[in-house]
């Protein structure tokens, strides 16, 4: 069913940045969330790098104190060469006065500080001032040796400490992003489908099934819109024959006024050439009159049922009902040369229903119907605990496929000039009068069977 609906701008036609895509949103606090935790623990390596560098630095400069402060050899030249190359650093001899006596090093325009960092020819170092015990006892002069630690190999323990961490984050942050990139792709790839197939729902397309069996968040929100359009088909149905109920009232009430006024002018007619004629023509002028009186209670009643009010509620017998009935459709049946066979069970005599015009004008709606479908029709009446039951069966097709879930329904008809009225009235006279209206095909026949209250 496409419903006649005034579409919303399509999704494609909004504005969308970067920013505000789900794609973004979903990688965005993951990649945010592992960086700053590869960033953090980075850090703290470092930090604890660093640390152990200090201990290591201290811890050898303590060493190199222990051994050169009680010294008792000569530093010269040769000496002090192999010392710095076992200790892995350079050595600068001062005397009492703070002057360099000797060094490993050169490039030092004045005595370094203790505790101080320097750079050498662009390496730097770490200095460190050790007293010599007793320097008044040496022949060398000696009274303190400064001994420079290098600090680069230090920086890349420190980098060796923080690398890791750096490198594990990197391999953790691209194929946890790669992962979460193909399920975000995924997901809104699935988001998409579902915002395109709404949009054609919200366009008016009220038939549309979504399929999604992944049996997730999203395919139970799939199964939910389909079943919100299958309820905005079921009320747009609705409105739709609200809107017919409306328009048969207005017909109906034209039809009325019209065929109302064309009978009461064929009955005036009539009466005033009854009293011009002789009393020979009577009996035909008066079954004459009788036939437009009940064609006018008829009309009357069609149209009332039709535009959705209940004709007068008159309590009348099962079988002047039956008889009335009888005698509508008997000229019908004649004139169209259909076989109408009646069986009707005794019971009814004992029992009358509640609204007698009603019951009539739908019993009679499923004759007619069943005259112009089949070439016999048969009608059955009989009463079971407190119900009647009366049986239209005809040898015709029966109802189409394709309406039979709509029959009952106002204007549903495969008929070229029918106007979906008949079972319509049916039904509504059987619902007023407390049953309904079954549809029942075997074999070769099709039956409907009217169900209502009775009282005896």
């Amino acid at each position: 069913m496409t419903a006649s609906i005034n579409p919303p701008p399509h999704p494609a036609d909004l504005p969308m940045t970067a920013t505000s895509s789900l794609r973004f949103r979903f990688l965005g606090p993951i990649l945010l969330a592992t960086s700053v935790v590869a960033i953090a623990i980075s850090l703290a390596a470092y930090r604890f790098g660093s640390e152990q560098a200090a201990q290591e630095s201290e811890q050898r400069f303590d060493d190199l104190e222990r051994t050169i402060a009680q010294a008792k050899y000569p530093f010269n030249e040769n000496v002090m060469r192999l010392l710095a190359s076992l200790t892995g650093t350079e050595l600068i001899t001062l005397d009492a006065d703070d002057n360099v006596i000797r060094g490993t090093i050169k490039g030092l325009d004045e005595p370094p500080a203790d505790h101080a960092s320097i750079t050498i020819d662009g390496v730097p170092y770490l200095v460190r001032r050790i007293k010599i015990e007793s320097p008044q006892r040496r022949q060398d002069g000696v009274n303190q040796v400064a001994v420079l630690l290098d600090q680069s190999e230090l920086a890349k323990r420190r980098g060796q400490f923080i690398a890791l961490p750096i490198a594990t984050g990197l391999l953790t942050v691209v194929p946890l992003g790669l992962i979460s990139y193909l399920l975000a792709s995924r997901l809104i790839k699935r988001i998409r489908r579902l915002q395109q197939e709404v949009h054609r729902i919200a366009s008016g397309n009220l038939k549309l099934t979504i399929e999604d069996n992944d049996k997730d968040e999203l395919s139970r929100l799939a199964h939910s819109i389909n079943q919100m359009a299958s309820e905005l088909e079921t009320l747009w149905k609705q409105t739709e024959r609200r809107h017919g109920e409306k328009l048969i009232a207005q017909v109906a009430a034209g039809m009325a006024h019209q065929l109302r006024n064309s009978l009461t002018g064929a009955r005036m007619a009539v009466e005033l050439h009854a009293n011009e004629c002789d009393s020979a023509n009577d009996e035909g002028i008066g079954v004459a009159l009788d036939q437009i009186e009940k064609a006018e209670d008829y009309v009357r009643r069609i149209v009332m049922l039709a535009s959705g009010r209940l004709a007068d509620a008159v309590e009348m017998p099962v079988s002047e009902c039956l008889d009335q009935i009888r005698d509508a459709i008997g000229p019908i049946a004649s004139h169209l040369r259909r076989p109408l066979a009646w069986e009707i069970d005794d019971s009814v005599d004992q029992f009358t229903v509640a609204e007698g015009s009603t019951f009539v004008a739908g019993v009679s709606n499923l004759i007619q119907n069943a005259l112009q479908a089949g070439k016999n029709v048969k009608v059955n009446a009989s009463c079971r605990d407190q119900t009647l039951v009366v049986s239209v069966i005809d040898d015709g097709p029966g109802v189409a496929d394709k309406i039979a879930a709509e029959m009952f329904e106002p204007f549903v008809t495969t008929k070229s000039e029918g106007l979906g009225l008949g079972l319509s009235v049916a039904m509504r006279a059987a619902t007023s009068l407390g049953g309904r209206v079954e549809y029942i095909r075997t074999s070769h026949q099709t039956e409907f069977r009217f169900t209502c209250n009775i009282k005896s």
